[in-house]
């Protein structure tokens, strides 16, 4: 019983924790410095 109680808030947090990623590059994305800042990366890999 416990493994099917923890079980979903386990999933609830995977869910979230994409949403956030998610959001956060379609945010930088949306931002002017991302250009910029993705060139950085660019150059440094």
């Amino acid at each position: 019983y416990e493994c099917q109680r923890l079980n979903p808030s386990f999933e609830s947090r995977l869910i979230q924790y994409k949403i956030n990623i998610v959001t956060e590059s379609t945010l930088r994305e949306d931002e002017p410095s991302s250009s910029s800042s993705s060139i950085i990366l660019d150059d440094y890999m």
